[in-house]
């Protein structure tokens, strides 16, 4: 199936946040005194021009997050599919 411009810019810009997501996790690694807001840090560095909103899990550790907004019809089931192989193939949170 051949994607849309729109979809193929998402999907570029999606590439590119966890690629530095993945940086950014493994500068922080498994370290709690290392106080390094990497989801927030990746966005930046990933120079989309949305605003990126930080949020935290349940224990206080940075979670990164990002939202797919689509018209009605615009693929975002496909799109959320290619994200996921995205994620399994670039991010280790392992």
């Amino acid at each position: 199936m051949q994607l849309k411009e729109y979809q193929q810019r998402a999907l570029t810009e999606i590439r590119s946040y966890l690629e530095h997501l993945s940086a950014w996790r493994k500068k922080a690694g498994d370290n709690p005194d290392l106080e390094i807001d990497f989801p927030a840090k990746a966005w930046e560095k990933a120079s989309i021009p949305h605003r990126y909103v930080p949020i935290k899990n349940g224990v206080g550790h940075p979670l990164p997050t990002f939202c797919l907004k689509v018209p009605t019809g615009g693929g975002k089931t496909l799109l959320a599919v290619k994200a996921i192989d995205l994620v399994n193939m670039i991010v280790s949170f392992r």
